[in-house]
């Protein structure tokens, strides 16, 4: 029963456990003490090593105004070594992860890229920050943490007694730089950027205070003069604090902080009643601008006399370069919260092969439009509505109709999904890190590694073409901030493959352009498919956009910005969206001169016969043995019967006899309701075991699949075509645990002679 509920019933839930599982994370090498190893796999530990690991939740989604009962970290071991603790600290000075990897092996190790920490500095590079003592061990850059011991179990490795320090960082979440911890031991654990195993810190929360007291909230902070300001100029802050508890400050004290050095503590002795608003003022020197807005940080923090009842938002990151955004509309702690949560949560953690540290734009909030991004809180998610903003794409462009797709003679057109992120405003979160510049990333909607397609994380933060939007818009603002439609690559480079990752045989490719809402009754690019299943669209004339690209005279508002893809092939068709922005992606990448798309398209091998349905009342076994009887209701062709799978066993599966060898074309699963999130499709034939068969189709999220139909009934359907394959046996294995209601298997067959 989730927490809200229980507390509704049984009043206060007085313990949570959480876990926080977003980590920024690197290791500090003395070997190589110019090297960054923040993009890496690893986090190596032992003599000479130190692993920094920070948590961005912590005060910001996670633990406002609670108590920490207790806290673990909890590493993932990578290879042999029993780990021995030698130290835990608290990092007392910001570091920045980076974009490099320390490889082991290799003869010679990159210097850092500027801008990461080693063990040399906190931030490298002009403008950066020095640690006080190599590898952060001065008092200045680290604060021991007493009594913090080890546990191995199954090859996890637990750091217990860390509350006292993760209390700090979810009551000051402005000064959160994690942790830093030594081991004795040659140790290797998997990091962030793994695919799996990430390091995860589980926290015990109680509930806070319930006595009457002040609750101070910033609302802002910024500099009262009209810039630009030089490095070291003093410049005047204007600070907006409110009180939003139920008791009144009596006296406060505004602290700030610059590279991990207090610049200004000064008292304020007046009292900020209850729903009331103050402006305190303070002078700090302009920071030495590095590279990006990301890494120059103001921590401040207004601390009233009285126990506060939640301390997380009494301080503020801010930062000095980061883009302004003035917000109306919505409540001014809850534009606070949004920004905050973006700048240390979302965009750090954004992160692509092309963009290793994320998105590196930071915004800061100003009371006034001038010279300002002006954001209309519309839809009551302050933080989509700050993405809609600094992005700039015209509506057109989030999305390429507004409730149904258009029409296209004999074309399904697919629905276009456009938040698959759990943040961001348009699909695709996956770290392409580990995929070449000269391939094409894997279509989003059927990755499989038992295709053989390459891993990657999805992080469920930022799209990669808001990040390479944002990350090409840094530093610019009024009429220069323009999207970057020049990036445009000149041609796409077209890979079409059937899910199982094989050409089709016999198939066309037409693309055709949305202009002004509507398809052209022509394809603006036609070719029959080589049997290597690529081809090349050139470029077309540009006209008054000028550059040569794929969309021809390419308009700003977006109005012809969507290319839609249909691939035929027999009797079958399938088609994939191509909008311009999935190619400034192309372009970030390398790729400017031919974007390398990927079409992993659900097309026959051969002329379906229709007529058949070759499962229909065939024999239906699963892994719990039920009767046949029993499951033949997924096999007698009516809809209205179905089978309830729930809470089943880890490789459990449902498998159709067909009876002999055939020709498999479709594969259809009807669901009362929704269906699973994920699961394959296996076929094996007469003579071969279930170990011997093929993976045929593989769902990643048949929620979003774009071939999902639904009935009015309210029963779902999910529709594969594939490479057909002679095969006897159709086995269904669930790889997520939603209870499903499945109705019927459907199996169309090829036409034979």
């Amino acid at each position: 029963m989730p927490a809200m509920l229980l507390a509704l019933v049984f009043g206060p839930v007085p313990v949570q456990t959480v876990d926080a599982t977003i980590a920024s994370d690197t290791f500090l090498d003395r070997k190589n003490p110019t090297a960054n190893a923040g993009r890496g796999p690893l986090l190596l530990g032992g003599i000479d090593k130190v692993v920094l690991v920070r948590f961005p939740e912590l005060g910001v989604t996670m633990g406002q105004g609670r108590h920490v009962k207790s806290a673990s970290l909890e590493f993932t071991l990578a290879g042999p070594g029993t780990p021995r603790l030698g130290s835990v600290g608290r990092v007392l000075r910001p570091w920045a992860e980076g974009g490099g990897r320390i490889d082991p092996q290799a003869p010679t190790v990159p210097v850092a890229p500027e801008g990461s920490s080693t063990w040399k500095a906190a931030i490298s590079g002009a403008g950066g920050l020095d640690w006080e003592r190599d590898g952060a061990s001065g008092r200045n850059d680290n604060q021991p943490i007493d009594g913090a011991t080890l546990q191995i179990n199954e090859g996890k490795v637990t750091i217990s007694g860390l509350q006292d320090a993760v209390q700090q960082m979810v009551d000051e979440p402005e000064g959160n730089f994690g942790f830093r911890i030594e081991f004795e031991s040659t140790v290797q654990f998997f990091s962030g950027d793994a695919l799996s195993a990430n390091p995860r810190l589980h926290v015990e929360f109680e509930d806070g205070t319930t006595s009457p007291a002040p609750d101070l909230r910033v609302l802002s902070c910024q500099p009262t003069g009209a810039g630009p300001f030089k490095p070291g100029q003093k410049v005047s802050w204007r600070v907006n604090v409110r009180n939003y508890g139920d008791l009144d400050s009596q006296s406060q004290t505004l602290t700030v902080d610059q590279a991990g050095r207090q610049v200004v503590s000064q008292k304020r002795s007046g009292t900020i009643a209850v729903g009331g608003t103050e402006v305190m003022t303070f002078e700090a020197p302009w920071p030495d601008t590095p590279l990006n807005p990301s890494l120059a940080l103001m921590s401040l923090r207004v601390a009233t006399a009285e126990q506060d009842r939640n301390p997380s938002d009494n301080g503020l990151a801010v930062y000095p370069d980061g883009l302004p955004v003035y917000v109306h509309g919505a409540e001014p702690s809850q534009v606070q919260k949004a920004v905050t949560d973006l700048n240390q949560r979302v965009f750090p953690t954004s992160k692509f092969g092309a963009w290793p540290d994320g998105c590196v734009e930071r915004l800061r909030v100003v009371t006034s439009p001038e010279g300002a991004i002006d954001v209309p809180a519309e839809d009551g998610d302050v933080e989509q509505d700050l993405l809609r903003a600094i992005v700039g794409l015209p509506a057109v462009l989030l999305r390429p109709y507004a409730d149904k797709p258009p029409t296209l003679a004999a074309v399904t057109v697919p629905a276009f999904v456009s938040k698959a992120g759990q943040v961001g405003l348009l699909p695709d979160t996956r770290d392409d890190v580990l995929v070449p510049q000269g391939l094409a990333i894997p279509d989003s909607a059927a990755t499989s590694l038992a295709f053989g397609d390459i891993p990657m994380v999805e992080h469920r933060m930022l799209s990669r073409s808001e990040t390479t939007i944002l990350n090409t818009l840094v530093g610019k603002t009024g009429a220069d901030r323009q999207l970057p439609w020049q990036m445009t690559p000149n041609a796409i480079f077209f890979r079409v493959i059937t899910p199982d990752g094989k050409p089709p045989r016999g198939a066309r490719l037409d693309v055709y352009q949305l202009v002004g809402g509507a398809f052209g009754g022509v394809p603006v690019f036609s070719s029959a498919l080589p049997p290597d299943g690529t081809v090349l669209m050139p470029p077309r004339a540009g006209g008054a956009f000028g550059k040569s690209n794929p969309y021809g005279d390419l308009q700003t508002d977006g109005s012809n910005g969507w290319l839609l893809a249909v691939v035929s092939a027999h009797d079958t068709n399938a088609s994939s969206w191509i909008p311009v922005w999935q190619l400034w992606d192309e372009a970030a990448r390398g790729n400017d001169a031919a974007g390398y798309v990927e079409l992993r398209m659900q097309l026959s091998s051969g002329e379906l016969d229709r007529t058949q349905n070759i499962a229909l009342n065939k024999i239906v076994t699963d892994e719990a043995k039920r009767f046949p009887a029993q499951l033949n209701a997924l096999v007698d062709g009516k809809v209205q019967t179905s089978l309830t799978f729930e809470n089943e066993p880890e490789g459990y599966w449902i498998e159709v006899d067909m009876g002999r060898d055939l020709p498999i074309g479709e594969v259809s699963l009807t669901f009362d309701g929704m269906p699973w999130k994920q699961f394959r499709i296996v076929t094996y034939k007469t003579a071969q075991n279930p170990e011997d068969g093929q993976v045929w189709a593989e769902e990643a999220n048949g929620p979003a699949n774009t071939t999902l139909d639904k009935t009015d009934d309210g029963h779902t359907i999910l529709r594969y075509l594939s490479t057909s394959v002679r095969s006897r046996f159709l086995r269904i294995v669930p790889l997520s645990p939603e209870a499903v209601k499945l109705s019927e298997i459907t199996v169309v067959p090829l036409k034979t002679d």
